[in-house]
């Protein structure tokens, strides 16, 4: 079998060995949080990702109910009774709110067999252009809220989908991939845990900025801040990767909270405040540094200097540095760009709003350095 483009028809013959690919041990995991991202951000039963072998759709791994489904990993499907060969045909779009409500999808016997209720789907490519498989999200109910946005958080996810698989490629007969990890050099392994990191801040951020700048943003800024403390190039480095997750708690706080154009209640703020813990949660314990340090800077980067932050009421040197440093970034990146429920504020404005907040919200040290390096231009104005 030939994996194929999207342009040419459905595979035949032998399996190629992209589509063979199975993830190993460690990117399994990378996998089950990319699936764990999908299936929250969707409100969906299950999410799970396939690859396309001969005539058939496997199933590689799955997060959440597949049980409902009779889905898991090994299961195998004729591609002609599946959605997924539809939607890679173009004979079907990549999400259905209403299985029911879709004239091909109400006819298919899979529909009423699986219990389909609702169902996003998209192409799972490698990047040299072959198409491995489809990451999918299902539902036994319809989900009416499903939105063009979510259709392009999928895609940001199936294209880390394909990246993990891809980096097993070659690996997976011979422990290749073991003394490849061994001999890689520190530099690479930074540089492989940056671009996931990018790509993961830059998918959780597809929420609330559909262009994941403000991520990009708060790190660089924290960088440079960093560097005007005295970090080494190492740490800075290091600070501006992880500084990109310090919102990734958001994956778990509801739309109608997150995306409200008005004020929140009480209620709704102390959900969105949860998001430090969830964050904390997603991130810590990790073998990467990286991530430890973004685990905590999501659980410190809204704590105040005064003591009167959250969710722990740290205060002063309580709150560790990076905390401090990228609660100074990340306030004045969003002072100085526009919110669902305000516009931007100028660039004078925004400084005197943090400077009233010295020594209470931010670091008074910290902050000097900050508004002394913005007023005399020596940090980039994004």
């Amino acid at each position: 079998m030939a994996v194929f483009s999207r342009s040419e028809g459905m595979p035949s013959g032998e399996p190629s060995f992209a589509a063979t690919v199975v993830a190993s041990s460690h990117e399994r995991v990378v996998l089950e949080r990319l699936l764990t991202a999908a299936r929250r951000e969707l409100g969906m039963d299950v999410a799970y990702f396939s690859a396309f072998i001969q005539d058939s759709q496997v199933v590689r791994q799955t997060v959440g109910d597949g049980s409902l489904f009779d889905l898991h990993a090994g299961t195998t499907i004729p591609l002609e009774q599946t959605y997924c060969r539809r939607v890679a045909e173009g004979a079907l779009p990549e999400i259905i709110p209403d299985t029911g409500s879709n004239q091909i999808t109400c006819a298919l016997p899979v529909t009423g067999k699986a219990g389909i209720g609702s169902y996003v789907g998209v192409p799972i490519t490698f990047s040299d252009g072959h198409l491995y498989g489809t990451l999918c999200c299902a539902s036994r109910d319809a989900n009416p809220s499903l939105a063009e946005r979510d259709v392009a958080f999928m895609h940001v996810l199936a294209r880390m989908v394909a990246e993990s698989l891809e980096r097993d490629r070659h690996h997976d007969a011979d422990r290749e991939r073991l003394e490849r990890a061994v001999m890689m050099s520190a530099a690479d392994i930074a540089d492989s845990h940056a671009e996931m990191l990018r790509r993961l801040s830059m998918a959780l951020e597809y929420r609330d900025d559909d262009t994941g700048a403000h991520v990009n943003r708060v790190g660089d800024k924290s960088a440079e801040l960093a560097a005007l403390v005295g970090l080494g190039e190492t740490e800075c480095e290091m600070l501006r990767a992880a500084s990109k997750l310090h919102d990734a708690g958001k994956v778990g706080i509801p739309d109608a909270v997150l995306l409200k154009p008005s004020r929140l209640t009480a209620e709704e703020r102390a959900i969105v405040e949860t998001h430090t813990d969830i964050g904390h949660a997603l991130l810590k314990d990790s073998k990467s540094a990286v991530l430890r340090l973004g685990a905590m800077i999501a659980w410190t980067h809204h704590e105040k200097f005064d003591g009167t932050g959250y969710p722990r009421g740290l205060a002063g040197e309580e709150i560790p540095i990076e905390g401090r440093i990228v609660a100074i970034a990340d306030v004045y990146d969003a002072l100085r760009h526009d919110r669902v429920y305000r516009p931007a504020f100028s660039r004078s404005r925004a400084l005197e709003m943090m400077h009233a907040e010295r020594g209470r919200h931010f670091d008074p040290v910290l902050l000097d350095l900050f508004m002394r390096a913005e007023s005399v231009g020596t940090l980039r104005d994004f």
